[in-house]
């Protein structure tokens, strides 16, 4: 009598001969065959009928198909596995950094060394001054005598005074060195300047007076002409001419006071030549001068001090 079991293998079951052992018709595994006598299966068999054979016969193809793609996966991941080694974790290399070194200072720049050649001389520019008159003493200096033929005494400019106290009068008398002349052109035309010099001839050694361009006499003359008014009075000589009037010391022959005429001295009649002086008197009343003026009423100075009478 034919027995039945469940493979162990694929789970199919199967038939077999009244055999102890046996083996699966469809994976060829080994069976343990329930003895015979209807003794129980063991648990899990079933019966196979002939109804359910393809059923089973489909399931252990599945079974079978399964088991073969894990056993080729797992071949296949073993080979794999063992064919190329497990990659280690790349070595960690240290290197060692040096620190950079501090930056250094500069070093100052050398001073360039001087020029072994000389530098070109250039001239200094010297601007053309005229030369200046001679100079003029602070107070008058006496001379003990004048160059011949350089100066020249005025006529008409002279005044008589006692000077030493004894009985008599000493002559005063002006005397002009005409020390050179400038010529200039300006819009009005041309100028003609004269550089002049005055000394005083008084009984003894000519005294030559520090004249400058605003006493009377002047330093030096505009034009071709001029007037000169003389007087002596309380020791003093008193000078007009151009547009001033001074009183000059008859004892140091220094210039005491000296007051603008706010007009010109009459400067008379020109003569023939470069330069021409006209002589005059100036008269006092009272201690008081009077002083003439071209196109203008006389001006009343005192001849104590040089201020302006009313």
């Amino acid at each position: 009598m034919a027995r039945t079991t469940r493979c162990p293998s694929c789970g199919a079951t199967a038939t077999t001969a009244a055999v102890q052992t046996g083996a699966c018709s469809y994976c060829a595994s080994a069976l343990v065959l329930p003895p015979a006598g209807g003794a129980p299966a063991p648990p899990g068999s079933a019966r196979v009928s002939g109804g359910s054979r393809p059923l089973a016969f489909i399931l252990a193809l599945l079974v079978l198909g399964g088991a073969g793609s894990a056993l080729i996966l797992a071949a296949g991941r073993g080979g794999a596995d063992a064919g190329v080694p497990a990659s280690a974790p790349p070595p960690v290399t240290k290197t060692a950094v040096a620190e950079p070194p501090a930056p250094e200072e500069p070093a100052a720049a050398p001073e360039p060394a001087p020029s072994s050649l000389p530098e070109p001389e250039t001239a200094p520019i010297v601007p053309e001054v005229p030369a200046p008159p001679p100079p003029k003493p602070s107070k008058g200096e006496r001379l003990a005598a004048l160059p011949a033929g350089d100066w020249r005494k005025l006529n008409g400019c002279l005044c008589r005074v006692n000077l030493d106290g004894k009985p008599g009068a000493e002559t005063v008398q002006l005397a002009l060195h005409h020390l050179g002349s400038n010529t200039s052109i300006t819009a009005g035309g041309t100028r003609h300047e004269h550089l002049l010099g005055f000394a005083v001839f008084a009984g003894g050694a000519p005294v030559v007076l520090a004249t400058t361009l605003d006493t009377a006499p002047p330093a030096s003359l505009i034009g071709g002409r001029m007037g000169v008014g003389v007087a002596c009075s309380a020791g003093k000589l008193v000078v007009a001419s151009q547009g001033a009037v001074t009183a000059w010391s008859l004892t140091d022959w220094t210039a005491l006071w000296s007051t603008p005429l706010d007009g010109t001295f009459p400067r008379g009649q020109a003569e023939e030549g470069g330069l021409s002086l006209n002589c005059a008197t100036i008269h006092e009343k009272r201690g008081v001068l009077v002083i003439e003026r071209e196109g203008d009423r006389p001006l009343r100075v005192q001849v104590s001090d040089g201020s302006v009478a009313q």
